[in-house]
């Protein structure tokens, strides 16, 4: 069974990417990104792909999830996808780890590279 990915068309276009010091600690400058693999805490899928121009895709591993655009206001990462809107609170990246609390408690996940 194949899956494709919606159109970019279906992804609402940014007036300009996420900028500033935690959207890079987030996406990095690569333009194809990195992903983030929740290791505790509530996540609704098991992987996500970020990439800097602030584009998402959740759940590579079998079948693409929600897609969609993040943003970072002040310490708050908002996911606004396909699979409706997910925030994470009192956001800190430190190296490749990154800590905060969901509307289910706390979380951390860690970055690779794809």
């Amino acid at each position: 069974m194949v899956f494709a990915l919606p159109e970019p068309s279906a992804v609402a276009p940014s007036p300009k990417p996420p900028e500033g010091a935690l959207a890079r600690a987030f996406a990095g400058t690569r333009p194809d990104g990195c992903f983030w693999i929740p290791k505790t805490g509530d996540f609704p899928a098991e992987d996500v792909l970020v990439t800097p121009d602030g584009e998402f895709v959740e759940h590579l591993q079998q079948h693409p999830g929600s897609v969609g655009r993040w943003s970072i206001a002040g310490d708050v990462l908002t996911f606004d996808g396909t699979g409706g809107t997910y925030a994470i609170k009192s956001l800190h990246i430190r190296g490749n780890e990154l800590r905060g609390i969901t509307e289910l408690g706390p979380i951390v996940m860690r970055r690779t590279n794809p």
